[in-house]
């Protein structure tokens, strides 16, 4: 929001009405990208920009100002399948559309339950997925400032799935509140680490699932906490 208030201000300057959005907004903002030529959609169905591949946020200044467009890139993802193969859920189509409400990135983030076939598939992602990013050519050979996406500590970095399903919401707020997970809620979190406890099968998450069924606030975290213990299976 920085660049583009400074880009705003800009755009004033020479006389148009500006407002911008970054993710806030309901705006089409990959198609308006790719008809701009600042990249092409890829299978993974994200922008891939050149030299930077689709690990970018994209950013809009809607503006008055009567501007030349440039002409959209004539490129394409050819026949390479790579992040067809790493989705785990079989979410991507392979045709550059993709069945959201099988993607890892929705389900972690959907407020409601998670369908149960749906779970084994999510492994132990707590928010988000970047498999498909992961194997995407353009992405990966891309060089990336070190910084750009770095973990904010060394617990960001790797939490351990106990802690965040004992979260309660003024710890949430105190770590994650600057992250792209503030705006979901500490609830949501431990609903997903009960997933991923579920899938490590690990006994030693027994004591804390236990926990969590019996004395969580919420049902929808409790519902999942039963299910990572059956699926653990231990007595």
């Amino acid at each position: 929001r920085t660049l583009l208030s400074a880009l705003a201000r800009d755009v004033e300057a020479l006389g148009g009405s500006a407002a911008i959005a970054c993710d806030t907004a309901p705006v089409a903002e990959r198609a308006f990208a790719e008809r701009a030529g600042l990249g092409w959609i890829g299978k993974h169905t994200n922008l891939i920009a050149p030299g930077l591949g689709s690990y970018v946020f994209l950013g809009e200044v809607a503006t008055s100002l009567e501007l030349e467009p440039d002409p959209p890139l004539r490129k394409s993802c050819g026949g390479c399948v790579r992040c067809v193969v790493a989705c785990p859920t079989g979410a991507l189509r392979g045709d550059y559309t993709i069945d959201a409400t099988r993607c890892i990135s929705d389900l972690t983030q959907r407020t409601g339950p998670i369908p149960r076939a749906l779970r084994p598939l999510i492994g132990d992602w707590v928010w988000g997925c970047d498999l498909c990013q992961e194997a995407c050519p353009p992405t990966v050979h891309a060089p990336r400032a070190a910084t750009a996406y770095a973990p904010l500590d060394a617990e960001t970095r790797a939490p351990s799935l106990a802690s965040l399903l004992r979260l309660k919401s003024g710890e949430f707020k105190r770590r994650y509140a600057r992250t792209a997970i503030g705006w979901r809620g500490a609830a949501l979190l431990r609903r997903n680490a009960a997933v991923a406890m579920g899938n490590a099968l690990d006994r030693a998450d027994v004591a804390a699932l236990e926990e969590a069924v019996a004395g969580d606030p919420h049902p929808l975290v409790r519902g999942h906490a039963a299910w990572a213990l059956g699926r653990i299976g231990s007595p």
